[in-house]
């Protein structure tokens, strides 16, 4: 059976690009430039080909066109339709494992949190199956260890972390807190080969996002948009859960700046609203100034259209939507237990949620935005500061020295 690793076969090629001609095989479901592991993966796999390597892209699904002379997509057999999310795991296994052994050898196998066999380098872009039991709720711990010990899935998910820990020589993860979980309950021990590569936030083939400035050149906003908003009192959540994302906690906030008399109008990216919703909404006396946006192609107008994103996460392994909102000036209010807070300052660029539970606490950091807009001026500019900082390039050279972990003295690079 073939390894699916390659022999190294070059030291140093003439034109002194080391990496040339390295074979390395990128595992990610789909390929894609939409959400947040699909663009990691994809703008990844960019910066990789830039460098010369030699890269061959297994997937169940390309949603992109992205043509290079050193890139080979290849997909493997989809999923059955309604198949478990057990039976989908089981699968994923299996069909990108036997790819791998039909395609290879490889000097580098990359996955992206795909329990494929073999693989040296994973990419971990969820929290262990056990973070919600720290950072939830006591019902929410309750319930996630009934699932443990009752779903198929959760056991699958648990036992194939495991694996990956175990066999790969390189774990990368997108923080500290997400690393920080992974070695609390697997028990890893080897420093040396854990690595933290922060995600950049530029979306699609764009190095950066083009800021609106011209007062006649307005953002086409979204239909549903409210037509008598303030941009100073606009506040927009970006997420599609409900509370691993902490949008109860949000909405528990905005209930009591509501009975304060403060004026705000809070926008939702990326949940449709239903019938409990609006029944949540009307219960909270918020029926008049929050909205449910739904998916958003155009993220550019709605940042355009806001002054703050807020993100109260339970789960959060990074959060690239903040730094994307902090790009037009946006001041992010953000939780501790999130990744992107470890980049982040409190009351210099952001405003970081000590408790994200705390729903006073939160309220409390949105009012001194809504009540000081010297101070909001004040954060916008240095949160717009802060994000021209972080780019897609230094997660690239940061894999790269991730990879030469697995070359060792093989190659001079």
């Amino acid at each position: 059976m073939n390894t699916g690793y390659a022999s190294p076969a070059i030291i140093k090629n003439k034109s002194g690009n080391t990496w040339r001609d390295v074979k390395a095989a990128i595992l990610v479901r789909n390929f894609a430039k939409s959400g947040g592991l699909e663009l990691y993966a994809y703008k990844l796999i960019k910066g990789l080909l830039a460098y010369g390597l030699d890269i061959t892209v297994i997937c169940e699904q390309a949603k992109v066109q992205l043509a290079h002379e050193r890139l080979k997509v290849v997909e493997v057999p989809h999923h059955k339709t309604g198949a478990s999310k057990a039976r989908q795991l089981e699968h994923y296994c299996k069909e990108f494992s036997s790819a791998l052994d039909r395609l290879g050898p490889f000097e580098i196998v990359h996955s992206h949190h795909v329990g494929a066999t073999p693989v040296n380098v994973v990419t971990f872009h969820n929290h262990t199956v056990f973070r919600i039991e720290e950072c939830g709720k006591s019902i929410e711990a309750e319930i996630n260890k009934f699932k443990l010990l009752f779903r198929s899935d959760y056991k699958l998910r648990q036992d194939m972390d495991a694996r990956l820990t175990k066999s790969a020589e390189v774990l990368i993860f997108p923080s500290k807190v997400c690393k920080q979980d992974y070695v609390k309950h697997y028990h890893l021990n080897r420093p040396a080969s854990l690595v933290v590569a922060y995600p950049g936030w530029q979306l699609g083939e764009d190095s950066k996002i083009e800021k609106i400035n011209s007062a006649d050149n307005q953002p086409i906003l979204p239909v549903n948009f409210p037509a008598d908003h303030d941009k100073n009192r606009t506040i927009i959540f970006v997420g599609r859960g409900y509370r691993k994302k902490g949008l109860d906690v949000l909405l528990s906030a905005c209930s009591l700046l509501q009975r304060n008399n403060y004026s705000f109008k809070l926008l939702i990216a990326g949940l449709n609203e239903k019938a409990i919703d609006r029944l949540r909404l009307y219960c909270l006396g918020l029926n008049k100034c929050v909205s449910y946006l739904g998916f958003q192609k155009n993220m550019n107008s709605l940042y355009e259209a806001a002054s703050i994103i807020v993100s109260p996460s339970r789960l959060e392994p990074f959060g690239m939507a903040v730094l994307q909102g902090m790009s037009y000036g946006l001041v992010p209010v953000v939780s501790k237990v999130s990744g992107v807070a470890e980049l982040l300052s409190h009351d210099k660029d952001a405003l970081i949620i000590e408790n994200h539970l705390d729903a006073a606490e939160l309220a409390k950091k949105l009012a001194y935005l809504l009540d000081n807009e010297d101070q909001l001026n004040r954060l916008s500019k240095q949160a717009q500061a802060k994000a021209k900082t972080i780019n897609w390039q230094t997660t690239v050279d940061t894999t790269l020295a991730a990879y030469r972990q697995i070359f060792h003295k093989k190659y001079i690079i």
